[in-house]
């Protein structure tokens, strides 16, 4: 009797494709999560400001959260409507892409069963993972072009800024590294 689910035998380039993947959700996730996108000054304080909320910090040394600093008067200049609302849903967007990807990426390196849609499945792994890499850029270009152009005050990009855009190059590279199996595998496959 066959199993009723039969494994791909897992190779250094469908390991490193699957790591590549996990990595940048989980810098994805925490990225999204936390509240280090920028640090500037406003009104002499100063804020970190993330997706969801921005971080003040009081006179005592620590850190005071809030989602009312997007109601502040500097964002509410005129000059753009609710900057961040726009990187939210790209960011959003970005991460239920990855979810989906993560289906998808399993589907064509581990599941057997699966083999007989293999292009197609690549093609669905190439356009996820390279949809969720564009969709992140966009959303960290918007956030920073928005808040330098709103904000006209000194500011610089944080921690999380930075791990989104590592999240941002680990979806491209996963799409890369599938490529490369694919391309491995087919060619090994026409040889024999």
């Amino acid at each position: 009797m066959r199993p009723p689910l039969e494994l791909n035998r897992l190779t250094i380039l469908n390991i490193v494709a699957i790591v590549c993947y996990c990595l940048s959700m989980m810098f994805h996730i925490i990225a999204y999560a936390t509240h280090s996108w920028a640090s500037l000054v406003l009104n002499g304080v100063r804020w970190e400001m993330g997706l969801w909320q921005g971080c003040r910090q009081t006179d005592d040394g620590g850190w005071k959260c809030t989602t009312d600093v997007f109601q502040d008067d500097v964002f509410q200049n005129g000059t753009s409507s609710d900057w961040h609302t726009g990187s939210q849903i790209m960011m959003t967007l970005a991460l239920v892409i990855l979810f989906f990807l993560e289906f998808a990426l399993l589907g064509y390196l581990c599941i057997h069963r699966l083999q007989k849609y293999k292009s197609k499945l690549l093609g669905f792994v190439v356009g996820l993972s390279m949809s969720a890499g564009i969709i992140t850029a966009i959303g960290m270009g918007g956030f920073r072009n928005e808040i330098k152009y709103v904000y006209q005050g000194e500011f610089s990009m944080g921690m999380s800024y930075g791990l989104a855009a590592v999240a941002c190059t680990l979806e491209f590279v996963c799409s890369v590294f599938v490529c490369v199996v694919h391309a491995r595998t087919t060619s090994l496959a026409q040889s024999v």
